[in-house]
């Protein structure tokens, strides 16, 4: 299964809007299977950007219980839906999430320099 970027930030904010409410919970994102959620979280538990149970294996039922300090630097800086407009753009095909950080803080940058 290949990265998708637009579900990592899907579920960054998912977690983001659901921690603030409730101890734990189960991800689901209107589009997505179970099983590409999960494997997303499963992702973003091993870059410590969400936390929760890790499962024994990467498909299996995940609950996330928030974001952690990176998942919240990461979601800040992706946030905007025109700078991940332009981050994608910029971007042409797979990245790590290392280079979609470093490029969205470019584009903010450039945004506020008016250029």
């Amino acid at each position: 299964m290949q990265r998708n970027l637009d579900l990592v930030r899907d579920i960054l904010l998912f977690v983001e809007s659901r921690s603030a409410t409730v101890d734990y919970f189960k991800v689901q994102i209107d589009g997505y299977s179970e099983r590409e959620i999960n494997y997303h979280v499963y992702l973003l538990m091993q870059q410590k950007f969400i936390t929760g149970t890790e499962p024994p294996l990467r498909h299996a039922r995940v609950v996330v219980t928030g974001l952690t300090w990176n998942g919240h630097d990461y979601l800040d800086t992706v946030r905007s839906d025109n700078v991940w407009k332009k981050t994608k753009e910029r971007l042409n095909g797979a990245a790590s999430l290392d280079l979609v950080l470093q490029i969205a803080k470019d584009v903010i940058v450039k945004s506020a320099m008016g250029a």
